[in-house]
């Protein structure tokens, strides 16, 4: 089985899950079985269009999905997603 790390933000959304095993194929249909366990994931993960959002990055092992095939990504039974959320904001101040 491959598995999803869910990163501590997201825990609270997973019953406090720190992994999410799956059988999947891909990349898109794992985080969709994620998505289809914990529906508040969804627009977190996707936007309107069911793309990922900009501010997300999937690792399949140490390789962002997005160099790779994007969600079309293959999966293996010992495969490791990792989910990494973006951190924006803050401010310059002069």
């Amino acid at each position: 089985m491959a598995i999803i790390q869910i990163p501590g933000p997201l825990r609270k959304y997973t019953e406090n899950n720190k992994k999410f095993e799956t059988d999947e194929q891909d990349a898109d249909s794992a985080l969709k079985s994620l998505v289809k366990q914990y529906p508040q994931l969804k627009n977190i993960l996707f936007d309107e269009e069911g793309s990922l959002q900009l501010s997300l990055h999937i690792f399949l092992n140490e390789k962002d999905i997005r160099s790779l095939q994007g969600l079309e990504t293959p999966l293996k039974h010992d495969d490791t997603l990792i989910i990494v959320m973006g951190i924006s904001g803050g401010c310059i101040s002069h």
